[in-house]
């Protein structure tokens, strides 16, 4: 038995790959489809404009990096309720008291997130790229990401283990809790644990996603995980799938974006509702 082995709590979770075998498969590496293509000319040509894939999404350009990103997939940075990075505490500060309002490094970083979310989910699209030259897109606050980095971090996330939840599946397949837990410890994290807690059989990765005010991709790795761990039904096949659900990202340009309805707001978990979780946890193993 390895030392790492010895050391963890009999029963707990492994880091992935999991050890559930023969539901667990890596995901394929992003092929260079023309998506990729269009993004390296546009960062060797420095260009500056907007980045089109047909309905699913479109990435803004400022001499060739990428400074805004949306997707069909993925919530915009600014919508739904706080993300837990809005509840960080400032740098620095020890007391760890949140913040009354979100600062420029909660903002920035809620943006970064964004950018590498929709791109992740945008290398599936299967839509014509088009570019379109027009004058630097400004968000506040502005971030700049190279197509190199971002194409690097998406293929360092398909590398990981899938529980048989690819991409394609983030909006169209609901999450269903397992009612009946074997009998063993189950290490959870904050996220898999408000997964578990919100899941209800109807909302997809993505509407959870959206609800929560946390990426896709993030609340995706979560239910790959409670997957792996069996308190997840496992994804049926593709064709049960729900239907390709298309909405057309706000144009986000120099003229404006679309004005659209918040979000119902969503209250996050109480600390009693996560403890009572851990008791009912215990009384398992």
């Amino acid at each position: 038995m390895r030392g790492d082995e010895a050391a963890r709590p009999a029963g707990a979770l492994r880091e992935p790959p999991y050890a559930a075998a023969g539901t667990v498969v890596p995901a394929p590496a992003p092929p260079e489809n023309r998506l990729i293509a269009a993004l390296r000319r546009a960062e060797e040509g420095r260009r500056t404009g907007v980045l089109r894939a047909g309905d699913d999404g479109v990435l803004h350009l400022t001499d060739g990096a990428v400074t805004f990103a949306e997707s069909r997939w993925t919530p915009a940075p600014d919508a739904g309720p706080p993300a837990p990075s809005d509840r960080w505490p400032t740098p620095g500060r020890t007391d760890g008291g949140p913040r009354p309002a979100p600062t420029e490094w909660h903002r920035e970083t809620r943006l970064l997130l964004a950018i590498f979310d929709a791109v992740y989910f945008l290398l599936d699209s299967d839509a014509a790229p088009s570019f379109t030259e027009r004058p630097p897109h400004r968000p506040a606050p502005e971030c700049r990401v190279s197509p190199t980095a971002l194409l690097r971090e998406c293929s360092r996330r398909r590398e990981e283990p899938d529980a048989g939840w690819p991409a394609t599946l983030v909006d169209r397949v609901p999450v269903v809790p397992v009612r009946t837990v074997r009998r063993r410890r189950i290490v959870l994290t904050g996220p898999q644990i408000e997964v578990i807690l919100n899941a209800d059989g109807h909302r997809t990765p993505a509407d959870l996603a959206r609800d929560l005010g946390r990426t896709a991709f993030g609340c995706l790795t979560a239910v790959r995980a409670l997957t792996a761990a069996e308190l997840v039904r496992p994804p049926r096949n593709e064709p049960d799938a729900l239907p390709v659900r298309r909405r057309r990202p706000p144009a986000r340009g120099s003229d404006g974006g679309e004005d659209t309805a918040a979000p119902a707001p969503w209250a996050p978990v109480e600390l009693d509702v996560l403890l009572r979780l851990r008791a009912g946890l215990e009384e398992l193993t």
